[in-house]
C-alpha cells in the first residue's frame, strides 16, 4: 500500500517509530485510518481516527502526536488543525512540543505555515485527480473497484461466461415482465450467489442489470459518456429497454429480500488517500 506514491504504511510506520526514539517519546497507541479517509474533505475534522485522537488527548493518555507528514492530520488549513491545537492547550501541552514528524518538533508558528500550504496543495491535486477521471472516463477506461463486478473478472476486461449467462437470462425476463423480485427469488433457490457469496436481493439486482457496464459504456457522474474499452454482455438496445422497465424499481428501497452490501453494484469513481496517525507520550 502506497502513500504519496513512493512512501509504504510499514515504511512510515518505522520512520516514525525512530522518530520517536530519537526524540525521547514512549509510543502508547498507533491509530491508522482507511485508504479512503479524507484529511481535506470537511477540513479532515470528523474523521473517527482524528475524533479518537483527540479523544485520547483530553483523557491526558498522550502528551504528543507523530505523524508522517503533517498533511496526514489535516489538510483543513487553520481550521482543520483548530481542535488539535484546542485540545492540546486544554490539556497543558507545549503546543511547540505537541506535534512532530520524521524531522522533528514542528512549532506552532510552522502549523499555521504548513496549514495553509497542505491545504492549498490538496485542492491543487483534488482537481488534477477530478481532470484525470473525467479524461479516462471519456476515452472509455473502466474504472474498477476492489470489489469484482458481476459478470467480469476484477479488471472488467474478461467476460465471466456463467454469469453472462445470468445477467443476459435476467434481461429476457425482465423485458417479457417478470418481476426483479421473482428472479431474485428464483436465483436464491437455485443457490445462484453473488460475488460476495451471498443472497440476491431485488436492489442489487436492479442495479446490475441497469448498470452500463454490462453494456459496454462508460458512465461518469451519472451519464453515459463514452463506449467502453471492456466487453459488452448486452447490447446497448437492451440496455436502454432494462433502463426504461427498471427505473421504477430503482427508487424503491429494500423491497422484498434484504440488501446486501453495495460494493456488488458498478464502480464509482472515488478519490483514494491514505492518512496514517502515530500518537505518543513523551518519556518522563
Amino acid at each position: 500500500m502506497l502513500i504519496g506514491g513512493s512512501v509504504s504504511l510499514d515504511e512510515q510506520v518505522r520512520q516514525c517509530r525512530d522518530a520517536a526514539t530519537r526524540l525521547g517519546i514512549d509510543v502508547v497507541v498507533d491509530l491508522v485510518e482507511k485508504p479512503s479517509t479524507s484529511g481535506y474533505k470537511e477540513r479532515g475534522r470528523h474523521r473517527p481516527g482524528f475524533k479518537e485522537l483527540l479523544e485520547h488527548i483530553s483523557a491526558g493518555r498522550i502528551d504528543c502526536v507523530i505523524a508522517y507528514k503533517t498533511d496526514r492530520l489535516s489538510r483543513g488549513g487553520g481550521q482543520g488543525w483548530a481542535p488539535l491545537l484546542e485540545a492540546f492547550e486544554q490539556a497543558g501541552r507545549d503546543l511547540d512540543r505537541a506535534v512532530a514528524t520524521p524531522g522533528g518538533w514542528v512549532s506552532e508558528f510552522e502549523i499555521g505555515i504548513r496549514a495553509t500550504m497542505d491545504r492549498e496543495e490538496s485542492k491543487k491535486t483534488s482537481e488534477r485527480m477530478t481532470a484525470v477521471r473525467a479524461r479516462e472516463a471519456r476515452e472509455g477506461k473502466p474504472r474498477p473497484s476492489g470489489q469484482r463486478g458481476f459478470g467480469y473478472s476484477l479488471d472488467w476486461m474478461t467476460i465471466d461466461e456463467a454469469e453472462a449467462a445470468l445477467i443476459r437470462e435476467a434481461a429476457d425476463r425482465v423485458l417479457r415482465g417478470e418481476s426483479t423480485y421473482a428472479i431474485a427469488t428464483d436465483w436464491n433457490a437455485r443457490g445462484v450467489p453473488t460475488v460476495n457469496g451471498k443472497q440476491w436481493s431485488v436492489n442489487v439486482l436492479v442495479t446490475i442489470m441497469g448498470s452500463p457496464r454490462i453494456a459496454g459504456l462508460r458512465e461518469h457522474h451519472g451519464a453515459v459518456v463514452a463506449e467502453g474499452t471492456w466487453p459488452a454482455i448486452i447490447d446497448r438496445a437492451t440496455h436502454e429497454q432494462l433502463r426504461a422497465v427498471l427505473a421504477p424499481s430503482a427508487a424503491v428501497v429494500n423491497l422484498g429480500l434484504a440488501s446486501t452490501p453495495s460494493s456488488e453494484s458498478c464502480a464509482v469513481d472515488s478519490a483514494v488517500g491514505l492518512f496514517g496517525l502515530w500518537s505518543a507520550r513523551t518519556a518522563p
